[in-house]
């Protein structure tokens, strides 16, 4: 059992990669992201990034917890990924186990130690400042889409969760998923 909080309420900002035309929507409690790629076989990416006013500490916790959803009959192969910004300027990414082309309602917990350093971050001191947390990017990357496809997602606002304590450590578990496979729009 994952006991989650709140973080900051924050809208978010959207980015895409050169080849991405990009949309987004508030739908009160959640943002509805849609990238329509413009060339195709090329590198292409979207991201919702949840910019706080000032860092914020999530090193009492242990999941980001995402509430996401993707709409029927989306047949992308990209995956949805989440990355961590530390107020160094560091990129620190994670898979968040669900697949954009799983319709319906997804709750997905990444473990923190799951984050790498992305690639494209630079630095002798590889260690995610989880007490410094400058913001929280939610979306795909690197796909090579075709010319004209639509990848969309919907999510809420982040949040960070504590595992319950139990007697039976959880070894080796790096995502946990919640799907509700009823029809959703979004």
């Amino acid at each position: 059992m994952v006991a989650v909080g709140a973080l900051p309420d924050v809208k978010p900002a959207v980015g895409g990669g050169q080849f991405v035309k990009t949309e987004l929507t508030d739908e009160s409690s959640r943002w509805r992201a849609v990238g329509t790629v413009t060339k195709g076989q090329v590198d292409t990416c979207l991201f919702l990034s949840f910019n706080f006013p000032q860092p914020v500490d999530l090193s009492g916790g242990e999941v980001p917890a995402l509430d996401t959803r993707v709409p029927e009959g989306q047949g992308t192969a990209a995956e949805l990924l989440v990355i961590l910004h530390d107020n160094k300027g560091r990129d620190f990414i994670a898979h968040a186990g669900r697949s954009l082309n799983a319709p319906g309602r997804c709750q997905s917990f990444v473990l923190l130690s799951q984050f790498q350093l992305a690639g494209w971050s630079k630095d002798r001191d590889a260690r995610l400042d989880l007490s410094a947390v400058a913001a929280i990017r939610v979306g795909w990357g690197g796909y090579l889409g075709t010319a004209g496809e639509k990848v969309e997602f919907a999510t809420a606002m982040p949040q960070i969760g504590r595992l319950a304590k139990s007697g039976n450590p959880q070894i080796g578990v790096s995502v946990f998923l919640r799907f509700e496979n009823r029809q959703n729009s979004l």
